[in-house]
């Protein structure tokens, strides 16, 4: 895939040794982030309630893109930073 997928984009599931042995082959599922190492590009795909990291050439785009809402239903979560044993702040 030369150009990467984007967020929320609904995807295809490819039959692979990879996506058979984690048992999503054949499913549909939704761009959630991408890792690009180099030569492999990855992304995390939700599929139902679980995120999977599959690779490029096992996704087949379906031309669907949901927005943001959809995925996380518009709401947001606040995360307070932390001390360390060190007094850093820590986010």
């Amino acid at each position: 895939m030369s150009q990467h997928l984007a967020y929320y984009s609904v995807v295809r599931i490819l039959p692979s040794d990879e996506t058979a042995a984690l048992r999503i082959d054949d499913h549909a599922g939704v761009v959630l982030g991408v890792t690009d190492s180099g030569e492999h590009v990855e992304y995390a795909v939700l599929i139902r309630d679980e995120s999977f990291m599959v690779n490029s050439r096992d996704l087949a785009p379906t031309g669907e893109v949901l927005s943001r809402d959809a995925i996380y239903g518009g709401s947001s979560v606040r995360v307070q930073p932390q001390r360390s044993s060190e007094n850093e702040v820590t986010e």
